[in-house]
């Protein structure tokens, strides 16, 4: 507010030129730019019990082969970066979308390799890998826009404060087996099978899927 002594003092600013500036669009704040999905922790997740001189590039390698072709996922490759820490000890990951982080969320226990099983100290073989949002990562905590209809089940699942992810479901239990037992809890309001869309089958050892519930 007070200039150095022998600097030129600057003139007043016009507040028509400042409320000009903020009529502008690209001066004016909406809604979409706030959204905790649209942050960039939304998009990353932290991957613990890493396997033994694993690189950057075979962590990325590898959740894109998991992720991609998956009925849930838009494009290709959506993992774009790997980072590991200087102590090995986790990586962190970036995906093109929060939808894609939610997807990978869910293969939370896999391993990279059989042969990549960790030793513990104890000489008994390590659990798979440990997959986590960000300790700074917001839950969304706006609700879904679409328009819900009683009795229809979508197959579209907007990341929101009520979406949820069920894993270990058997391979033989079709979509409608598994929404039977969902309903036991409540009303669906959006239910999808995550499945490859080649084979119709599931990429890993587990299948899992994402639905909302209505309580």
């Amino acid at each position: 507010m007070f200039p150095l002594p022998g600097a030129p003092r600057q003139q007043p600013m016009d507040p028509s030129k400042l409320q000009a500036f903020m009529s502008q669009p690209s001066g004016s704040v909406t809604n979409a730019a706030l959204k905790p999905s649209n942050s960039r922790q939304s998009k990353r997740l932290l991957v613990h019990n890493l396997p033994p001189a694993v690189a950057e590039d075979s962590i990325v390698s590898f959740f894109n082969l998991q992720l991609n072709g998956l009925n849930v996922i838009e494009g290709s490759d959506p993992c774009l970066t790997a980072q590991i820490s200087k102590d090995k000890s986790f990586a962190l990951l970036e995906f093109k979308a929060a939808s894609d982080a939610t997807v990978a969320l869910a293969f939370d226990g896999i391993t990279m390799e059989d042969s990549d099983r960790m030793i513990s100290s104890n000489g008994s073989a390590g659990q798979g890998l440990s997959i986590r949002r960000p300790k700074d990562y917001i839950v969304p905590a706006v609700a879904d826009d679409t328009v819900y209809e009683p009795g229809m089940v979508t197959n579209v699942v907007v990341d929101t404060q009520n979406k949820i992810s069920v894993s270990n479901i058997p391979y033989y239990l079709t979509d409608e087996q598994v929404t039977e037992l969902l309903v036991a809890f409540g009303e669906l309001k959006a239910f999808v099978l995550v499945k490859d869309n080649g084979t119709e089958e599931s990429r890993v050892s587990k299948i899992h899927c994402h639905c909302w519930i209505i309580n």
